[in-house]
């Protein structure tokens, strides 16, 4: 079987001739398009692309656009267009030399309540639709540890049938649902009532698939802050941050529950070693999900003994970190900072339930939490990658217009 190399680890191809879209799977920068892009303040970008920030963000240099703003970029090289571009992609540029700053400011003595971390300053709060139950009224909370235990119930709802243990019964699963429609009736999708497994005709990787769906959905809408968005932003959002989230919660469960593959809802795990797949279906997916999970995320939250609260908090700040999304400058400002305000309410955190840590030991716990948020995009990357092929060939009964709209649609 041939591979294909992936960072530091193989990838086994999913038929003996790989198909276009595991060949060469360097990332390509959002703003230039040029190859070996990483993330950076919030984008995913290359070496260059990444420098002309920095730079134009610590100048705090203004460009004109001599043609109204309209350039192709990269063709034109109208540097105007471009740090426009680079905010319309996520980048941040009060991520530029923010850890520096950090450390300086945890050695002062830090405030008791939050600062105004309103994610639009003109928002009123009174204005914002309410349509779930579960919309968390974070503006009321005055610290770090109240607003982790609030996520920590949310999780709980939306995850509750995770274990070590697995069972079967008999429970509607169905694929074929717009995703506008699923975040209004996430029940026509899958069922929520805390049943189990059924071991008749559906795959069950689509049944797997289905109810950690379900889930993801349940707990992002559960975000005030997505509300605050328009109907199309809020969709395009959740499109293409909704398999991340799925990454974060499967991979925090694997360590949670100590499982050797990858754990996913009713207690079932799919293993490295039983993952040999001759259809590239399911098995080698699993494969590469395991490794990758494992040696990259895992490890961390092992060494950092990483907590619930903590991880409640890191799981928002990873859905807001929106890597190449197409939002309107509107949105665009609102992700990029609940991203920021979810990573300070980390360190903050951190500071409540680490009270003997210094502030620097702080600060580096955060970084080093923080550090996965890009291993989880790029998981999310290979999932939807994965996973978009198997929807096409309707592999492991995949094919349906969620399934379309999650992984085929950008």
């Amino acid at each position: 079987m041939e591979t294909t190399t992936i960072e530091d680890f193989e990838v086994p191809s999913t038929s003996t001739s790989p198909p276009d879209f595991l060949v060469a799977m360097e990332t390509a920068c959002d703003i230039c398009t040029g190859p070996g892009a990483t993330l950076h303040y919030g984008a995913m970008t290359c070496g260059s692309c990444k420098v002309f920030f920095l730079r134009t963000s610590m100048a705090k240099k203004v460009f004109l656009c001599e043609r109204g703003g309209h350039c192709e970029i990269p063709r034109d090289r109208c540097r105007a267009c471009r740090f426009q571009k680079c905010l319309k992609m996520g980048m941040n540029p009060e991520a530029v030399g923010r850890r520096k700053q950090l450390i300086l400011s945890g050695k002062e003595k830090a405030e008791d309540r939050l600062p105004d971390l309103s994610i639009v300053p003109y928002f009123n709060e009174k204005s914002a639709a309410r349509s779930r139950s579960f919309h968390a009224e974070l503006g009321k909370l005055d610290d770090a540890s109240k607003i982790a235990f609030h996520l920590l119930g949310v999780e709980r709802f939306c995850d509750n049938d995770t274990g070590q243990f697995s069972t079967f019964s008999t429970f509607n699963v169905n694929l074929d649902v717009e995703l506008a429609e699923a975040l209004q009736f996430p029940g026509k999708m899958s069922w929520v009532e805390e049943l189990r497994i059924c071991a008749g005709d559906v795959p069950l990787f689509c049944q797997l698939y289905c109810r950690i769906t379900v889930h993801a959905l349940d707990w992002v809408v559960s975000l005030d802050e997505i509300w605050m968005m328009s109907d199309r932003d809020r969709v395009r959002l959740i499109a293409s941050q909704a398999p991340t989230i799925v990454i974060a919660t499967l991979v925090y469960n694997t360590y949670k529950y100590k499982a050797l593959g990858v754990l996913f809802c009713h207690g079932f795990q799919l293993f490295r070693s039983e993952s040999k797949s001759s259809d590239g279906g399911s098995g080698d997916y699993t494969s590469v999900m395991v490794d990758f999970a494992h040696q990259k995320i895992i490890s961390v939250f092992k060494e950092v003994c990483i907590t619930e609260g903590e991880y409640a908090i890191l799981k928002c700040a990873t859905f807001f970190t929106a890597v190449g999304v197409s939002l309107s400058d509107e949105a665009a400002e609102i992700a990029r900072n609940a991203r920021r305000r979810y990573e300070y309410l980390l360190l903050k955190l951190i500071e409540d339930e680490k009270p003997n840590f210094s502030p620097t030991a702080r600060v580096l716990r955060a970084s080093k939490l923080l550090s996965v948020v890009p291993s989880i995009i790029r998981l999310g990357i290979i999932d939807t990658q994965y996973l978009g092929q198997m929807a096409s060939f309707n592999m492991e009964g995949m094919k349906g217009r969620l399934s379309y709209d999650f992984h085929l649609s950008s």
